[in-house]
């Protein structure tokens, strides 16, 4: 049975679990529901997006204000993925995701960067071109 899950008013959507899943089985060794550390630069919509993970049973940790504070937090509690929106702020994000590369402990880490423009996603790319990239509401594939 499929989960229907409200909208809320922001433009950006959520990752699905059914999207993590497919995309994170292959990283991870246990099973997909797990711990996720969300960064989002609107603390609304970051609280929105983590409330629809935490109904599919995912732990949910936010940061929507300081990447160095994030990048402190992620690194001293390993999560089983991070999730970065590139919609409000994409330079902070990218450099989220790459300092989390050039650590030793976090270099393994699944990124998962959701949406932006097409020139954040390129940038994105190119800083963590191992990283996972969707859409909102995405279930499968990347863009």
């Amino acid at each position: 049975m499929k989960k229907e899950y409200p909208y809320g008013q922001g433009t950006v959507g959520w990752v699905s679990t059914e999207w993590l899943e497919e995309h994170l089985k292959d990283m991870r060794r246990e099973s997909v529901t797990g711990r996720i550390f969300l960064v989002h630069w609107n603390i609304a919509e970051a609280e929105e997006y983590a409330a629809q993970l935490q109904l599919d049973g995912w732990e949910v940790e936010i940061e929507s204000e300081d990447g160095r504070r994030a990048y402190r937090r992620i690194k001293s509690d390993l999560r089983d993925a991070v999730v970065i929106y590139l919609s409000r702020l994409p330079s902070h994000g990218r450099e989220l995701g790459r300092s989390l590369r050039e650590v030793k402990a976090t270099r393994g880490l699944p990124i998962v960067f959701v949406d932006g423009t097409q020139e954040a996603v390129e940038k994105a790319r190119n800083k963590v071109p191992d990283a996972l990239f969707a859409r909102a509401g995405q279930s499968s594939g990347t863009p």
